[in-house]
Formats: C-alpha cells, structure tokens, sequence
C-alpha cells in the first residue's frame, strides 16, 4: 500500500502525545480520536489545497486543517506529489 501522505517524525510524535495524555483519562476515547486525526490528515491527499493558510505564517504552502480542538499542519512542495503533515497542534 503506497502512503498518500508524508508524516515527519515531529508530526508522528505530536499524534502520539495528544494520544497518550486523552488515555491518561479515556483510554477508549484515545484510540478512536486518534485514528479521527489519522483520517483527517489523509483528507489532504485527494484535497491538498482544502485547508486553509496558516495565519501566523506567510508561507503560502503552509496549510491547515481543524480537528478540533487540534490543527493539523501540512506543507504542499512544489516537487512532492504528497502533501507531508508537519505538526498536529493544539488549537487556539
């Protein structure tokens, strides 16, 4: 199966935290959130421009989508065919 998005170590790391701190409280809860964010980011896949520009960058590859109450940040390069998740943050 070939993957339709690029998840960096950071991204991959964030995903995991946000997962263990839910199961500190609801494990059950944690995994099914999880796999939610999981399908959110490969939205961008088959949609990369559907999110929209990261506000505080001026960057305009940076993209967003919301899972609230998290922000999945992605990056479109211009020689990339995938678009590559850069962080999963809380939202503001």
């Amino acid at each position: 199966m070939v993957e339709k998005i690029i998840w960096t170590a950071t991204a991959r790391e964030d995903l995991r935290e946000i997962v263990l701190r839910i199961a500190a409280d609801r494990p059950l809860l944690a995994e099914t959130y999880g796999l939610e964010l999981i399908a959110a980011a490969e939205t961008v896949a088959e949609f990369p421009r559907l999110g929209r520009f990261v506000p505080e960058f001026e960057d305009q590859s940076l993209r967003e989508i919301i899972k609230a109450p998290y922000r999945i940040i992605y990056e479109l390069f211009p020689h990339q065919p995938r678009p590559v998740i850069m962080r999963v943050w809380q939202g503001t």
